[in-house]
């Protein structure tokens, strides 16, 4: 922001830039509507097969710079549409797609593996396609599914729900089984008695 006085006053005024030049190298910048034929990857979501339409994309002109431009709107939005889609598809998640789900659910690394009963090191290694025999960055189904919930419920603002799942409790084996004493007073339920 530049500010200029006339007389007494200060007025703001903005630097003149074109936006029709390449901020590398000077070229001029020629703007294109991603099409189907064409679509953008949006890969610094870390998905590699994420491709957005019908946003504007300007490119420099120069075959030397190769610059390009893009505004992406509404990207919570897009991320929450991508959160939904990774939820309900029907195969196992991939390394990146954990990797996506976590980040944009603001969980981190460290809180994911110990839910998940594993290191955080090998979660890194999933989460970038380095699991050892596994390359694809796959979990079993049963951390799958978790990892899905776990999500789903922090989308969901479910406090109780998020409350046991993303609890730090470590879940110890019990050396007996609890015993639940539920009684009904006048067509309720009352409070539960837990006894060891």
């Amino acid at each position: 922001m530049e500010l200029t006085f006339v007389g007494n006053r200060a007025k703001r005024r903005r630097p003149v830039v074109s936006p029709q030049a390449c901020d590398l190298c000077g070229a001029k910048m020629i703007e294109q509507q991603a099409t189907s034929d064409t679509p953008y990857p949006y890969t610094i979501s870390g998905l590699k097969n994420v491709f957005l339409v019908n946003i504007p994309i300007k490119r420099c002109s120069s075959p030397a710079c190769a610059a390009e431009s893009v505004v992406i709107p509404q990207i919570a939005a897009l991320h929450r549409i991508l959160t939904e889609e990774l939820l309900s598809k029907r195969f196992l998640l991939s390394g990146s797609e954990i990797r996506f789900l976590r980040k944009n659910a603001g969980i981190a690394a460290k809180s994911l593996a110990a839910k998940l009963n594993i290191t955080p090191a090998y979660l890194s290694r999933v989460e970038n396609g380095k699991s050892g025999k596994n390359k694809k960055g796959l979990l079993g189904p049963q951390a799958d599914k978790l990892i899905r919930a776990i999500i789903a419920v922090t989308y969901s603002h479910d406090k109780e729900a998020s409350k046991l799942l993303l609890s730090e409790t470590e879940m110890l084996p019990s050396k007996r089984p609890m015993t639940f004493t539920c009684p009904l007073n006048r067509d309720r339920w009352g409070k539960i008695a837990v006894a060891q």
